[in-house]
C-alpha cells in the first residue's frame, strides 16, 4: 500500500515539475523583447554565423510588443500592417510587419499614428545590411488593444 502511494506521489511531483518547466519556458519565450531580436541580428556587433544561429532560435517566438502604426495594406485575406517601435532603427518608417489573419476587421480601424500593443510569433527576421536595425514580422497576431 505504501509503495503504491509512494509511486502516486512520485507520479503527481513529476507532473507538477513537467507543468512548471512549461509555464516557465513559455514564460521565457514571451520576454523576448523587440530590442534584444534586434540586437541578435546586428550584423555592425555580430559575425553572419551568429545572427543567423539566433534568427534559428528567435523565429517560432511568442513575443507581446508594442508601437505606433505607419500604415495598413491589405488584400487576399489578410492585412499587413506596418508598425514603428521606437527602440529601435526603422526601415521607410518601420521596422515590424504584423501579418493578421484572424483580426482583419480590427486590422482595418487601425489609424496612421496609433499606439498597439500586439501579441504575435516570430516568423521572420531580415537585419539591414547596413546599419543595426532590421525588420521583423510577426504572424498569428492578435490587438491587446
Amino acid at each position: 500500500m505504501m509503495k503504491k502511494w509512494m509511486q502516486m506521489l512520485g507520479l503527481a511531483g513529476m507532473a507538477f515539475l513537467f507543468c512548471f518547466t512549461g509555464v516557465l519556458v513559455a514564460q521565457a519565450e514571451q520576454s523576448l523583447s523587440f530590442g534584444e531580436v534586434v540586437d541578435g541580428v546586428n550584423l555592425r556587433k555580430n559575425t553572419k554565423f551568429a545572427v543567423k544561429e539566433y534568427t534559428r532560435t528567435a523565429v517560432g517566438t511568442e513575443v507581446q510588443w508594442q508601437g505606433k502604426v505607419v500604415d495598413v495594406v491589405g488584400g487576399r485575406g489578410k492585412a499587413k500592417v506596418l508598425v514603428a517601435n521606437k527602440d529601435r532603427q526603422r526601415h521607410k518608417g518601420y521596422n515590424i510587419v504584423l501579418v493578421v489573419i484572424s483580426e482583419i476587421e480590427r486590422a482595418a480601424t487601425l489609424k496612421k499614428g496609433e499606439q498597439i500593443t500586439f501579441t504575435g510569433v516570430i516568423h521572420k527576421i531580415k537585419p539591414f545590411k547596413r546599419g543595426g536595425g532590421a525588420i521583423v514580422t510577426v504572424n498569428e497576431v492578435e490587438f491587446l488593444n
